[in-house]
């Protein structure tokens, strides 16, 4: 194995970590969106969303047991 390969898999390794850090990140976020758009006369589009995140204060399965 060469040191190019080497370096290949660390910067890989080092994108996917970064990755699954993001997507926690995003899934711990508390997010409320609204958005509309009239690009149409026919279409009127508007979108709510609401993500409470993740809440440590709920019901976990160890509790249920």
């Amino acid at each position: 194995m060469e040191i190019q390969d080497l370096a290949t898999i660390s910067i890989e390794g080092c994108a996917s970590i970064l990755l699954l850090v993001f997507a926690y990140k995003v899934y711990r976020a508390k997010i409320d969106t609204a958005a509309e758009s009239k690009c149409c006369k026919w279409l009127d589009l508007k979108v709510t969303t609401h993500n409470a995140g993740h809440n440590d204060d709920g019901p976990s399965l160890m509790n249920q047991v």
